[in-house]
């Protein structure tokens, strides 16, 4: 009686085992025939891409931001970039003194730019057409102001060489890009001073070439018990550094 309960009671743990194992093998296959909701066919590796509806939710550009300008009852819509163009994360960044310094643009800092400004008027009769600056060719805006008399806006123009200082007149809906080059390396680098001029930081004339990299020993002397740590990052490690930082963010006055 007892060989026998056994006997059974061996058969009953193998069909169990048996239909464990076909019901992994099911649920494998059934999770291997569908691909996970919002992303595309696996491809090589495994790597899959999201559906188009995923992908055009990431790169939507965000809403504008709006800049007031109260005295003249207008409002400049600033429409910013959805994704960073790759070409510009992906340049060499050099850290001084704080700063995350593009040398191609002398500009700091990585962030969405403008792509284009929408003026509108507060007290404009309903359907009127709004006033538009796209920069030529191209470029992109950075640190957007209103004139004193809200008549014209200055921005920084980001391209592939150095920023300059553009200027739009709203009325006449012209841009004007000056061919000095301006120094934004400590951050925004012009301000109005009155409705028909402007102070700005500009590159040297005399700067000259960057200067060649010196290797030299770096010293730390620790007088003995405990002593702070820096938490914070891109200071000036050398002599060298201390050369780069004087060269890239030297710069000049000019009221324009």
């Amino acid at each position: 009686m007892i060989r026998t309960d056994a006997v059974t009671l061996r058969r009953r743990i193998r069909g169990a085992g048996a239909l464990l194992a076909a019901a992994c093998i099911a649920c494998s296959a059934s999770t291997a025939s569908h691909e996970p909701e919002g992303l595309a066919p696996s491809g090589v590796g495994g790597y899959r891409l999201p559906s188009a509806a995923v992908a055009e939710l990431v790169t939507a550009s965000p809403p504008p931001e709006p800049l007031v300008h109260a005295r003249s009852g207008r409002v400049a819509l600033l429409f910013r970039e959805g994704v960073i163009d790759f070409e510009r994360l992906a340049r060499p960044r050099l850290g001084l003194a704080g700063f995350r310094f593009d040398p191609v643009t002398r500009t700091s800092g990585v962030e969405p730019l403008v792509t284009r400004v929408e003026v509108i008027a507060v007290d404009a009769p309903p359907g009127s057409a709004r006033i538009e600056w796209r920069p030529s060719a191209g470029a992109l805006l950075d640190h957007v102001h209103f004139s004193p008399d809200g008549r014209n806006l200055s921005a920084l123009v980001v391209g592939d060489g150095t920023a300059r200082l553009a200027l739009f007149d709203i009325e006449r809906g012209q841009e004007r890009v000056l061919g000095t080059p301006v120094n934004a390396a400590w951050g925004d680098p012009c301000s109005w001073t009155a409705p028909d001029a402007l102070l700005c930081r500009l590159v040297p004339a005399h700067l000259g070439d960057l200067p060649p990299e010196h290797p030299a020993p770096v010293l730390i002397e620790h007088g003995g018990g405990p002593a702070p740590t820096r938490t914070y990052s891109n200071l000036l490690d050398d002599d060298y550094d201390e050369t780069l930082f004087e060269h890239y963010f030297a710069a000049v006055s000019y009221t324009h």
